[in-house]
């Protein structure tokens, strides 16, 4: 039991990528659902309190299990936009190594 309770906490954070302990008020308030107020009730609860998953924000006021749903889906959205990035990112590199190490072996390039 256990061990799949660390294991939800793990794919819960990794999957969400957003620090709610960490972020700046700037931050929280780019997601939409969180204006100033929510913003600051997130920082004051998370000076007496660690934030280990998306689920802890329903002990603030005025966060209710609709509002937690929406950032769940709104961070899955942007983790999804940064991994294909990423991807896109990495397969440009690819290429564009393939390319050098094919004009070197023509010896067009010094």
């Amino acid at each position: 039991m256990k061990k799949l309770l660390v294991l939800v906490l793990f794919l819960t954070s990794t999957v969400f990528a957003f620090d709610f302990n960490t972020a700046s008020k700037k931050a929280l308030t780019q997601l939409k659902g969180i204006g100033a107020k929510k913003a600051e009730a997130i920082i004051q609860y998370r000076k007496k309190h660690k934030i280990k998953s998306i689920d802890d924000l329903k002990n603030i006021k005025g966060f209710n299990s609709k509002l937690i749903d929406k950032l769940k889906k709104q961070l899955q959205k942007k983790n999804r936009f940064k991994k294909q990035l990423k991807n896109k990112k990495k397969n440009m590199n690819k290429k564009m190594s393939s390319k050098k190490d094919s004009l070197k072996s023509k010896g067009k390039m010094f």
